[in-house]
C-alpha cells in the first residue's frame, strides 16, 4: 500500500521538485540512492504538459536499481503527476558522454555528491566499446530498433560498436535508457571485479614482502 504524501498537486518547479527530494532524502538513501539532482526542461522552468520529471541519480549499488526507480517513480507521480525519467551518471558520463555538456549546466542538485572522476562513469573507449557489444549481443530489440546488424559486433568490424552506439543515440528515448541500464550495469560490475583484482594483488604483494629472506 502505498503511504500517502503531503506534496500532492504541487506545481513542478524544480525548487518544489528538490525540495521533495530533499523531504525523503532518508527514503531514498534507505533503498539505495547517493544521489540525486534535477535536469532538462523543469531545472530549466520549461516544462510542457507532457513532460516528464528528468533525474540523475547515483546508486549505491546497482543491485538497487528496481527499489530506487520504483520508489522515485512512485513519489514524483504521487506529488505532482508527473513520470520519472531517471539517468545515471555512471553512463551520461561513460556512453552518455556526448549529452553531459547538456545536462550539467542545468543540473539541480538535491541531495549527495556525484562520484569522483576515477569511479566507473571514466570508462575508456576500449572498455567502453567492449562493454557496448556485450550489451548489443544480449539484445536483440536494441540492434533492431538501432539499424546495427550482427557482424557489426565482430572483432573485425569496420566500424567498433562503440562509435555505431553513439551515431544512433541522438535522443533520450526507450532504446538509450534501456542501452545506458544495461551499460551501468556491466560497467560497474567490470569496475568491481577491477577492484577486487587489484585488491588481491596488493595482498599477494604483501604476503611476498613478508616472506624471510631465504
Amino acid at each position: 500500500m502505498k503511504r500517502r504524501l503531503p506534496y500532492r498537486a504541487l506545481n513542478p518547479t524544480w525548487q518544489n521538485v528538490v525540495a521533495v527530494l530533499q523531504a525523503n532524502e532518508a527514503m531514498l538513501r534507505e533503498k539505495g540512492a547517493a544521489y540525486a539532482g534535477l535536469f532538462d526542461s523543469a531545472a530549466r522552468g520549461e516544462m510542457r504538459p507532457n513532460s516528464d520529471l528528468d533525474l540523475l541519480v547515483h546508486l549505491r549499488d546497482p543491485d538497487d536499481f528496481e527499489a530506487v526507480r520504483n520508489t522515485l517513480e512512485d513519489l514524483l507521480e504521487e506529488t505532482f503527476g508527473r513520470r520519472a525519467d531517471i539517468q545515471y551518471p555512471e553512463t551520461v558520463g561513460g556512453v552518455g558522454a556526448f549529452m553531459f555538456d547538456r545536462l550539467a549546466p542545468d543540473l539541480k542538485p538535491a541531495f549527495g555528491e556525484l562520484p569522483p572522476a576515477n569511479t566507473v562513469r571514466q570508462v575508456d573507449e576500449e572498455r567502453a566499446s567492449e562493454i557496448s557489444v556485450a550489451v548489443l549481443k544480449s539484445c536483440e530489440d536494441l540492434r533492431r530498433d538501432w539499424g546495427i546488424p550482427y557482424a557489426a559486433l565482430e572483432p573485425d568490424a569496420a566500424k567498433p560498436a562503440y562509435d555505431l552506439v553513439l551515431s544512433r543515440m541522438t535522443e533520450i528515448d526507450a532504446s538509450f535508457i534501456r542501452f545506458q541500464r544495461e551499460f551501468w550495469r556491466r560497467a560497474h560490475e567490470m569496475h568491481r571485479q577491477d577492484l577486487a583484482a587489484a585488491t588481491s594483488d596488493d595482498l599477494a604483494d604483501d604476503d611476498d614482502s613478508d616472506s624471510p629472506e631465504p
